[in-house]
């Protein structure tokens, strides 16, 4: 016959302390202890809560992992995921015996027999074996990358807490035990940024996560702005099916990792690039590439509006090149550019060569934009030598904006004519 007796000392060989813990009224007996002065001062307390912050103050605890640690062990905590079926509970942390930290294993185990006439369950502790410790290592590697890490069961609308924001489990800040409202609330609470709010709520949508994992493996990514600390920042939610994941069970996991001093250098350089990408850098007009990539595609067939185009050829820029050098040939650049910003504002105008310059004019009536450029011409007739010649059309429902633009530019070779006729010494 099978010794009991030999069984249970077996078992309990490789256990460090277990205890058998009533959940209705915290009280708790041991069946194993450890013999240190630290454990005998702790044991003193009347209840396992007070029991497991007498050994989180002793400062045995790693600082890393302090605050999971109290958070796991929570009996409040603990009593909520047993009353929502939980059979067994595992949470490991590294605690100090000497000088040494080792890993221990802490788990809850309710027995069968567990129910209102017999509410005590089964506190163990047992020092984690060399593959755990690999695996929690790993796990502590991807903590510091991750902020929170949450296991969601799309099926029942529920989730298990791996790691979350050290204050996001306050009903203030929209906690709820069903991943849906959580979701929900934890925007409406103001920790998402109200730019982003919508599509974070569409994002985190059940039926949408549903349904996006049903016909895809693939893991899906959104970036966000959330509340940190007390300041929006930039973060990256993650999500990917679980091991456990089937389509009868739909189980994936979320992570969440802070990008954002990588990110906002990205947007930095990003911005940065499309201004050098779309700006000619003497004058700080659009250039042809900006011209190119936004004027011929936003006046189309799709926006068809008035729009009235006016070309201008600089006068006499070769010879300012030829004689007084390249130097003043940029500087009667930039000013023939600086009078374009102050009549017209920069943001539609265009250097689109060396002395080729375009104005646009959007939603404007055909007699607006005549005496724009009439005034403009007027301008240019009080110089002593006109520094470009203009030419202007407009078309009240644009479908092809270079047809407009060679328009004008014939217009101007026109006012170019009768430039030379009054300055013949510049013609070329």
């Amino acid at each position: 016959m099978l010794d009991k007796h030999f069984v249970l000392e077996a078992l309990l060989d490789d256990i460090m302390k277990v205890a058998k813990v009533n959940i209705q009224t915290g009280e708790y007996v041991f069946i194993k202890e450890i013999d240190t002065a630290i454990e005998k001062k702790c044991l003193k307390a009347k209840k396992i809560d007070e029991y497991i912050r007498n050994i989180a103050q002793e400062g045995v605890i790693h600082p890393q992992d302090i605050s999971e640690f109290l958070r796991h062990t929570d009996f409040d905590n603990i009593c909520r995921q047993i009353h929502k079926g939980k059979r067994h509970l595992v949470h490991s942390y590294r605690r100090r015996f000497g000088d040494i930290y080792t890993w221990i294993t802490f788990v809850i185990t309710v027995p069968k027999t567990y129910g209102k006439d017999n509410p005590w369950v089964i506190f163990r502790w047992e020092e984690s074996d060399d593959d755990h410790h690999m695996l929690e290592d790993s796990l502590r590697i991807l903590s510091t990358i991750y902020h929170k890490i949450v296991k969601i069961n799309l099926t029942t609308d529920s989730y298990e807490i791996i790691k979350v924001y050290g204050d996001e489990m306050k009903r203030e800040q929209g906690f709820d035990e069903k991943a849906s409202v959580w979701f929900n609330q934890f925007a409406m609470c103001g920790n998402v940024w109200e730019e982003d709010k919508q599509e974070y709520l569409n994002f985190t949508n059940i039926d949408f996560l549903k349904k996006h994992f049903k016909n895809s493996s693939q893991y899906i990514r959104y970036r966000y702005r959330r509340m940190t600390g007390g300041e929006f920042r930039w973060v990256s939610m993650e999500l990917i099916p679980s091991i456990e994941y089937s389509e009868d069970n739909q189980v994936i996991m979320l992570y969440i990792r802070d990008i954002d001093d990588i990110y906002v250098s990205e947007l930095h350089y990003q911005k940065k690039l499309e201004y050098y990408c779309n700006t000619d850098i003497m004058t700080g007009l659009w250039n042809r590439y900006y011209y190119n990539n936004y004027c011929v595609s936003h006046f189309s067939q799709e926006n068809p509006v008035p729009v009235g185009i006016i070309f201008a050829d600089l006068n006499g820029l070769k010879q300012v090149n030829d004689v007084k050098g390249h130097a003043e040939g940029d500087k009667f650049i930039k000013a023939f550019s600086q009078m374009l910003v102050e009549t017209f504002g920069r943001t539609v105008c265009c250097r689109i060569s060396g002395d080729e310059f375009l104005v646009w004019q959007e939603n404007i009536r055909e007699e607006d934009f005549q005496n724009k450029v009439h005034l403009f011409h007027e301008k240019l007739e009080q110089q002593e030598k006109p520094m470009a010649s203009i030419g202007a059309a407009w078309c009240e429902v644009v479908r092809d904006i270079d047809d407009l633009v060679k328009e004008a530019e014939a217009a101007m070779y026109k006012d170019k004519q009768r430039y030379y006729e009054r300055f013949p010494e510049e013609h070329r």
